[in-house]
Order: structure tokens, then sequence, then C-alpha cells
């Protein structure tokens, strides 16, 4: 049995001193994620990716630091999931404001590199062409999300 435990390191700004997380296992394997303003983490069953054949995504959200409590919620993907994901190994990008799990294809073949919107109070899942780029040039895409830029010129 391992002796080991893993922790996450926080550092206060304002304060300037460090506290730390005791995580589960779960954490290792999961996608740090900004959940309305708390330290999640999402991961599709026991799985990093989510596929065709994925039933659940898991979010486990750190409720108190200072207590380290942490909750675990389950969403059920729902039945056209299989229909609209299809072939594609899905990874996770975050959570919008209004509680949508985004995904977007491990591989960014074949073109157009497609986003997958999970509506976690509707159990719906939409899946968003990008279309007008060409990312078959490059090695890696980056996706942020709640990106805001004034563009006007």
């Amino acid at each position: 049995m391992s002796t080991e435990t893993t922790v996450l390191v926080c550092f206060d700004v304002r304060s300037e001193k460090f506290s730390f997380v005791k995580v589960k296992t779960f954490v290792i394997e999961g996608t740090m994620i900004n959940y309305n303003g708390k330290l999640g983490f999402l991961r599709a069953g026991k799985s990093t990716c989510a596929y065709r054949s994925s039933r659940i995504v898991n979010l486990l959200v750190l409720e108190d630091i200072d207590k380290q409590g942490w909750s675990e919620r389950t969403f059920v993907l729902p039945a056209l999931w299989e229909d609209i994901v299809g072939s594609a190994m899905l990874g996770f990008v975050g959570m919008t404001r209004t509680n949508e799990i985004v995904m977007r294809q491990v591989s960014i073949e074949p073109i157009p590199l497609c986003l997958f919107y999970f509506n976690t109070e509707r159990n719906t899942v939409v899946r968003v062409a990008v279309e007008g780029m060409d990312v078959s040039e490059y090695d890696s895409v980056h996706i942020f999300l709640d990106h805001v830029e004034n563009v006007e010129l």
C-alpha cells in the first residue's frame, strides 16, 4: 500500500501564503476546470476522455478549501450522445458560466474542428463545427472559454 499523498498547492496572492489540499485519485485523472468560481475536475466515468461508449460525466468540486470538503455530481449523457459524437474521442475544455461542459476532439482531424456542448441542466448535447479556419496546418489547437476581446477597429 502506498503511503504517498497527492496534494494541490494553493497560493493566495493577497496574503502571499501557501496552503495544501489533499486530493483524491480522481483529481489526478481529471481535467481541472473553473466551476462557478470553485475548483472542479471533470472526467467521463473512469476515463479522462469521452467516447461514443461513454455513459456518464463526473464532476468533482472543492466546496470548502478550509475543511477540504469535496462534492461529486454524476451527469448521465443523453440517448442521442452516440449519434452526435460518432467516432470522435473528446477531451474536456472546461465549463461555461451557464454550466455547459465543453468538449473538443482530441485529434484535429477530420476537418472541421468541432466543439461539443453538454448542457447539464437540460441534458442535451450540441455539436458545433468551427468553419472558416484551416486547422490542418497546426500540430495543436488551444481553446479558451470566456475569453472576451474588443476587436473594434
